[in-house]
């Protein structure tokens, strides 16, 4: 069970690694959604998924150098199955952002913040 854990820890931080994410903001206040690949290894177990995530975020500060912004959101981390278990994950965030503008149009971030991961597995019926 500590290996499952661990590989949903995992699959957890791959998620992060988006494939694609779309945002929406007025007056500070943003949403957000994005499409991540989920990936769980476990001794001869190795499956992956494409996993929807979503958040809403407050910018509270907007400098040309810097901005900070507060960020809530929801990831699935997958559902995985086989011949006699089933996996089904997801996380709820909290998160801080720093986004440092590259450019008019690009900007680098770095996203800190904790998790609430739950994990639902069935073995055998």
């Amino acid at each position: 069970m500590n290996k499952l854990l661990q590989t949903i820890l995992g699959a957890g931080v791959s998620a992060s690694l988006a494939f694609s994410a779309t945002t929406a903001s007025a007056e500070g206040f943003y949403i957000g959604a994005g499409v991540y690949q989920s990936d769980m290894e476990i001794s001869q177990f190795d499956d992956d998924d494409t996993v929807p995530a979503a958040f809403v975020g407050y910018q509270f500060l907007d400098t040309n150098f810097l901005m900070l912004s507060a960020e809530l959101g929801y990831y699935d981390l997958g559902s995985y199955s086989g011949t006699n278990y089933k996996v089904d994950a997801d996380a709820l965030t909290l998160a801080g952002v720093v986004y440092v503008p590259i450019g008019p149009f690009f900007e680098v971030y770095a996203k800190a913040g904790a998790a609430s991961v739950s994990v639902d597995t069935t073995v055998g019926s």
